[in-house]
């Protein structure tokens, strides 16, 4: 069974400035670089590339009231890992998010940060593709960070882009070492639209300071290629301040239950009970919102040891989707989430949640 949580969809932040109201694409290309995380890494026999086709969205006009100097888009990738053999190339889809960090002139330069999915040509299997130890599924999370600068002119504008791309099963089917290619690509932007600079109009934003929130999740976590799938169960409570409309913060307390170290222990032999499996755990978390769209990351410690524990430090990244937008509605907030658990930047586990906010 391969993945089937996906994780899609936008992304981080900046604030304050203007945006331009104007449709773009891009078309960029260059040359990657695999990082190797391992002595067996699977043997590189080319130059690893990647190739863009990407598409600027309109804002709307409460979200340039939010967020008036960012502008998001749709991405579609190419990329050939470097190893025809056992690598093989990709395909992937990123929603992303691009925030103006400065402007001097026709030069402007933005952050862009996105999270999708990737299906991949070759992964590891244990007969036919036994070197690849590196990522064990088709289908694969996928994210990208990079610096991008742009010489805006009114119809085509070159664009320069460094930047590193991520991707990963989040330990649903081992082997989960990844694939970590920085990158160099330039290409253009062909713009459409009106090109001046949209007035602002107001639009009532509601926000909530303080509330309390609980969450149950389920998790799936594999634990040997081509194995059996396990569940993880877990239940957060806590409480969330919104500082600004566009962001909150989290602090609670979380109980989790991995049924795999249960099942492991009772192979060998040993006598035990499931609750000699629960984990407590207390966090912090930021979530930034876009309106029907929140990205969360967290950290924590567990509260003592576990069977299985490979760090104190737990890490966890996600997205939210809230069926009543952030932005107008602060009040009985329900959530459906999809995450993936890590032991400090070891994956744990992928996971679905709901959870409520008073």
């Amino acid at each position: 069974m391969q993945i089937k949580i996906l994780l899609a969809s936008f992304f981080l932040f900046f604030s304050s400035g203007s945006v331009y109201s104007q449709y773009g694409v891009e078309l960029l290309a260059g040359p990657a670089y695999m990082i190797k995380n391992h002595p067996r890494f699977p043997l590189l026999t080319d130059l690893p590339y990647q190739i863009q086709l990407n598409l600027n969205m309109k804002g709307t006009q409460r979200w340039k009231a939010v967020y008036p100097k960012a502008s998001w888009g749709i991405s579609l990738q190419f990329q050939d890992f470097g190893g025809k053999e056992n690598l093989g190339f990709g395909f992937g889809f990123l929603p992303y998010f691009t925030p103006e960090i400065f402007k001097k002139g026709n030069l402007q330069g933005r952050i862009k940060l996105g999270l999708g999915f990737s299906i991949l040509s070759k992964y590891f299997d244990p007969f036919e593709n036994p070197s690849n130890i590196a990522i064990g599924s088709i289908f694969n999370a996928f994210g990208l960070a990079a610096f991008q600068l742009e010489w805006k002119l009114r119809k085509w504008s070159p664009i320069l882009e460094l930047g590193v791309i991520h991707h990963s099963n989040g330990s649903v089917s081992p082997p989960n070492l990844g694939y970590n290619l920085p990158y160099l690509s330039m290409g253009l932007k062909y713009n459409w639209g009106k090109t001046s600079q949209d007035s602002i109009l107001s639009s009532k934003i509601a926000i909530r300071r303080f509330s309390f929130f609980i969450q149950q999740g389920l998790g799936i976590q594999g634990i040997q290629p081509r194995g059996p799938l396990f569940p993880v169960l877990y239940s957060s409570v806590g409480f969330q301040w919104n500082y600004k409309v566009e962001a909150q913060l989290k602090a609670g307390f979380d109980i989790s239950y991995k049924e795999s170290l249960y099942q492991e222990s009772k192979a060998k032999g040993f006598q035990t009970t499931r609750s000699d499996y629960l984990r407590a755990a207390f966090f912090v978390g930021h979530e930034w919102l876009f309106g029907a769209i929140g990205f969360q990351v967290l950290t924590g410690v567990y509260l003592h040891t576990h069977p299985g524990m490979k760090s104190i430090i737990l890490t966890q990244v996600g997205l939210n989707y809230y069926p009543k937008n952030t932005f107008l509605f602060a009040k009985n907030q329900i959530w459906i989430g999809a995450h993936i658990r890590a032991y400090l930047g070891l994956a744990e586990f992928a996971s679905i949640q709901v959870g409520y906010r008073w």
